[in-house]
């Protein structure tokens, strides 16, 4: 009875064994492009997350998100040199920098919105991270990706994702 069984399952192998075989032949292999290839390749990135809530007393008491203005926002001693620099310590080939998250506020120079590097006191509103971070990537070979958040508070889209109206 024993060896009925491993006969069975033998032939259950065989059978899948053939089958997988023929499927492939059937169904190609999914194959990551040359850029995800690119990407894995990469391997140890670096997350930066500069956001207002830095500026933020209640946050940093509480988590409690509150607005803070544009014109309190001074990151008088950042530094991207050193980011990039800490980034290759640890070994990253990337970094990814979070240009813009919920609150609203933008580490660059636009004319989207007033809520950002430009109306805040931070190099004279000449300021732009993004600038300064992607030429402190460049010129060590670091890869830089930007995340910029949908969700916009400034603009009233709050915890659902949606402004109140079609203007904000």
């Amino acid at each position: 009875m024993i060896y009925l069984y491993a006969e069975l399952i033998l032939i259950a192998m065989t059978i899948t064994v053939i089958g997988a075989a023929k499927a492939a032949e059937l169904v190609p292999l999914a194959r990551p492009t040359p850029e995800q290839a690119a990407w894995q390749d990469c391997e140890i990135g670096m997350f930066i997350h500069l956001s207002t809530n830095t500026w933020d007393p209640e946050y940093i008491r509480n988590c409690r998100y509150i607005h803070i203005p544009a014109d309190q926002i001074d990151p008088e001693r950042l530094d991207t040199e050193q980011w990039a620099d800490a980034a290759l310590d640890i070994g990253a080939k990337y970094v990814v920098l979070v240009a813009k998250h919920l609150s609203g506020f933008c580490w660059w120079q636009t004319d989207t919105t007033d809520y950002g590097v430009k109306t805040s006191p931070w190099r004279g509103g000449k300021g732009d991270v993004v600038a300064d971070l992607a030429a402190s990537c460049r010129r060590r070979g670091l890869k830089l990706g930007v995340y910029v958040s949908p969700r916009d508070d400034h603009f009233g889209s709050g915890n659902a994702g949606k402004c109140e109206t079609a203007e904000k």
